[in-house]
């Protein structure tokens, strides 16, 4: 059995890929065992894995058809063996070589199903004090209420699969979901404050497709009804600041067509929404609904105004001769 495995999804990551397994390879705890699932890629990342797994006996490499980050990293947790699982992005690095040694001597030392360090970024980031932890100790999530950097923690691997803790099956928004669920189910985690996970990439979303913006509503979705379900306050008002700005601009373009998935997903998340949880007025709308609803009734005055009136007339007059 290894102490840690570490799980890293690959898709047309050619570019960033070797720097990522250079620094996963080169960590101090050295029974580890490195999961790369290739999510098909349609570039050289998985001969890059053979490349690497060639060299490493520890480098364990499986292919896919594309399913997005979540289904891979699920795909890799079933083939893990190590007693702690980690995660790892194919555009992230470790930021030194003890990081996956100290969270698991903090975990064994102390028990702890879930054991996270601090996060670090090369890359201008707005200030946000959650991504670090100032010191070592045991913390409730009911105190934190905090969904995302999910790459920083360990995960006892008997713990996940006791629970069936599995990312949701969504091309963006799986993340917070898991971390929500798990943190949820351990109730605490143990954090020290050394930095143990460094973001390369800017982990935003580059294009939002139709089917990227419905799987964001669905997982904000799931997590309002989560956060709901256990009375998490904070954790609520993060999901629905979320969906009332990012989720709602992502959702806008595709309301306007003859295809209302969407729409249809941005009602069920709107009343996912627990506004005796968040102080919200009971009949709370959220924005886009209400340019929606504007949209229409200046269409419907628009439609009822004396030119456009003799302008139908005018062409129901040339299509048909009366």
């Amino acid at each position: 059995m290894y102490k840690i495995s570490v799980i890293i999804p690959v898709y047309n990551a050619e570019k960033t890929l070797p720097d990522t397994l250079k620094s996963t390879a080169a960590q101090s705890l050295s029974d580890i065992e490195i999961i790369c699932v290739d999510d098909g890629s349609t570039d050289q990342s998985f001969k890059i894995i053979k490349n690497w797994q060639a060299v490493h006996s520890n480098i364990r490499c499986v292919r896919q058809q594309n399913g997005g980050a979540g289904s891979a990293r699920n795909r890799g947790m079933d083939m893990a063996a190590g007693e702690y699982i980690a995660f790892m992005d194919a555009d992230d690095s470790y930021p030194n070589e003890h990081a996956l040694e100290t969270l698991y001597q903090a975990a064994e030392s102390q028990g702890a199903f879930i054991c996270g360090g601090s996060a670090v970024y090369d890359h201008p980031q707005p200030e946000d004090m959650n991504c670090v932890f100032s010191q070592e100790k045991l913390i409730k999530f009911s105190d934190y209420q905090y969904d995302t950097l999910f790459g920083r923690f360990i995960y006892n691997r008997e713990f996940i699969n006791c629970y069936q803790l599995r990312f949701p099956e969504l091309r963006i928004y799986e993340d917070p979901v898991f971390l929500s669920r798990v943190l949820i189910a351990a109730k605490t985690f143990y954090a020290v404050p050394d930095p143990v996970y460094c973001y390369h990439g800017t982990h935003q979303v580059q294009k939002m497709t139709r089917e990227k913006a419905g799987d964001y509503l669905t997982g904000l979705r799931m997590e309002l009804l989560l956060s709901s379900e256990h009375q998490l306050p904070k954790l609520h008002q993060i999901a629905f600041n979320r969906l009332a700005h990012e989720a709602c601009y992502y959702a806008e373009p595709f309301l306007y067509s003859d295809n209302y998935d969407i729409l249809a997903l941005l009602l069920k998340a709107e009343a996912a929404l627990d506004p005796s949880l968040i102080s919200l007025e009971e009949n709370y709308l959220l924005p886009t609904i209400v340019s929606l609803c504007h949209a229409a009734g200046n269409y419907m005055r628009l439609y009822r105004t004396v030119p456009v009136k003799f302008c139908r007339r005018l062409i129901k007059k040339l299509h048909t001769g009366f």
